[in-house]
């Protein structure tokens, strides 16, 4: 009885769905957790993973500058996003591809 009780309450603002999952995801990671092989396969992928990074560091001869160009590059994406998604749009469209905008929450 108590369960179906617990069962019926409803809490704004929570989904139900994604709390099932979270229970779901958190008993099987317990099992995971202590799975050897599955720990060989995770310490195999990262370490290709740090090789793969340290090779591809290799490709610049200054990694500071960079980091630097990217950092700017980013900065100037998000202060200048709007003119740049119409600046997109106008020239994928001339190419005849539709832009499907979304809706915000407004």
């Amino acid at each position: 009885m108590e369960d179906t009780w617990r069962e019926s309450i409803k809490y704004p603002g929570i989904n139900h769905e994604s709390m099932n999952f979270h229970h779901r995801f958190i008993k099987a990671s317990k099992s995971k957790a202590f799975d050897i092989i599955h720990r060989e396969k995770l310490k195999f992928n990262i370490s290709r993973y740090q090789n793969a990074f340290e090779k591809g560091k290799l490709n610049y001869e200054n990694i500071e500058v960079a980091k630097d160009f990217v950092s700017h590059t980013k900065k100037y994406s998000i202060d200048h996003l709007s003119s740049l998604l119409i600046t997109f749009e106008k020239q994928i469209s001339s190419r005849g591809t539709q832009v499907i905008w979304a809706f915000d929450k407004n």
